[in-house]
């Protein structure tokens, strides 16, 4: 019973669907395996979608395997492949597409895959208020906008929000058994543009489950999203109000938030960002991020002022120095470094052009409060050292001593004595330095109180 070269007609379907029955009917009768395994579930729905499309190539067989919902799962058929299979109790289990496929090879495979579409684990669903639309994008499928919470955009507002339920937004998801999320597609009346399945790529892929679902009832998927409206929402960014990304071709926007066409003579702006925020088609185009700038609006940075950035990068990656010759301008922050408690910025090319050195610990400051020490061949914070006279320089504090004069010196340059603790220059060494017979080193003026006993009474 194969039509092959003839139109497959519904009286043809009512034909063969008697045939199954009536086999069916002799294999549970004198098969008892066959008996087992339509007693355990009737032959599979989407055998019979396919039936309707066109005729298997071996209806017999199709029967003997009897096809049905796998009890382990329900996103898959389980046959019996032959009566030793059957006599064993064994089933084979594959995905309902492949199935289908095996058996009916005339159906195109975009057919096939639409009907495997609907026999799947979780559920289908519409979501129609906005709390559940911005649950589904933050736990589901992930895409530009995707899997970001309010909190990451302008004010705090998700720009899918621009998408109000009451312009007739609402959005198809698919909820596995376990409550997660993952398939999506946003609608507007009977009409949606894209689909996203959560996959393990970066990006969500197409959700052909999906479509087929909302293709069934009788959703369109369209290019683009034009001549439909958003919700104008003010927010605190370039453009002044929350922007989504646009799916589609048309990524233009009207003052009265009508989506068009980019060359629509009322498109006034472009969504195409991620952020929340929309390009002034008449603008500029910010050299560091690609977005685009409204007309007398951006920064232009570097030494030479030729670099034009939005403000968006300009707060988060730049800073207004003092540079060359002591002007300011803006440079990137690679190139600025700040200088004492009010973190002033400077141009690190240009340092010296505005009296700035780089200390010891990487820190910069002013030449007023900073003093080079030649000993170590670094500078330091003033506040942290001590003029030495005796040298006429000066040196890190810690490293220096008081001497019994009052004045400072490098502990490098000094002596101590050892009754009195005071502290001597090197210099005077010679003079004034005298080694006991104990191994002390004292002034002395000291001298006297460490000669034996037995030398004085021989002096007297």
């Amino acid at each position: 019973m194969t039509k092959r070269n003839t139109v497959w007609s519904y009286d043809d379907e009512l034909r063969l669907g008697a045939c199954i029955y009536d086999l069916a009917r002799v294999l549970r009768r004198t098969r008892s395996w066959h008996y087992r395994e339509q007693t355990r579930d009737k032959m599979h729905r989407a055998v019979y979608d396919a039936i309707g499309h066109a005729p298997p190539d071996d209806w017999h067989q199709l029967v003997l395997e009897w096809p049905r919902q796998s009890a382990v799962d329900i996103s898959q058929i389980a046959y019996t492949r032959d009566e030793k299979y059957g006599e064993a109790d064994r089933q084979l289990r594959v995905s309902v597409s492949k199935y289908l496929a095996r058996h009916f090879s005339s159906i195109p495979s975009n057919i096939i895959r639409d009907i495997a579409a609907k026999y799947v684990n979780g559920k289908f669903k519409f979501v129609h208020t906005m709390a559940e639309m911005l649950d589904v994008i933050v736990r589901g499928p992930s895409s530009c906008m995707g899997g970001k919470d309010a909190d990451y955009f302008h004010d705090s507002h998700h720009p899918y929000e621009a998408y109000d339920p009451a312009l007739g937004w609402h959005m198809a998801v698919y909820q596995e058994a376990d409550g997660s999320y993952t398939g999506r597609a946003l609608c507007n009346g009977r009409t949606y543009v894209r689909s996203y399945r959560a996959s393990s790529a970066t990006y969500s892929q197409t959700d052909d489950r999906m479509e087929a679902w909302l293709k069934e009832r009788g959703y369109a998927k369209e290019c683009s999203w034009d001549g439909f409206k958003l919700k104008h929402i003010p927010v605190r960014n370039n453009n002044g109000f929350l922007a989504p990304y646009l799916d589609g071709n048309c990524k233009g926007l009207t003052d009265d938030m009508e989506i068009v066409d980019d060359c629509h003579d009322d498109a006034r702006w472009r969504c195409d960002n991620t952020d929340g925020t929309a390009d002034e088609l008449h603008g500029r185009q910010c050299e560091d991020c690609g977005d685009r700038i409204p007309e007398d609006d951006g920064y232009w940075t570097g030494r030479g002022e030729d670099h034009l950035v939005c403000e968006s990068c300009c707060n988060d990656n730049y800073a207004y120095v003092y540079g060359r010759r002591g002007s300011q301008y803006y440079v990137h922050e690679d190139d600025a470094v700040r200088v004492d408690a009010t973190a002033t910025p400077y141009d690190v090319n240009y340092l010296s052009d505005n009296n700035i050195v780089e200390l010891h610990d990487g820190d910069y400051a002013h030449t007023d409060d900073a003093v080079y020490i030649d000993r170590l061949d670094e500078w330091h914070l003033t506040d942290d050292c001590t003029y030495c006279e005796h040298s006429n320089e000066y040196e890190r504090a810690d490293d220096c001593v008081v001497l019994h004069s009052g004045e400072h010196a490098h502990e490098d340059d000094v002596w101590m004595c050892e009754h009195t603790g005071d502290y001597y220059l090197n210099e005077d060494e010679e003079e004034y330095k005298y080694e006991t017979e104990c191994g002390k080193t004292i002034h002395i003026d000291h001298a006297d109180k460490y000669i034996p006993q037995q030398t004085t009474l021989a002096l007297e």
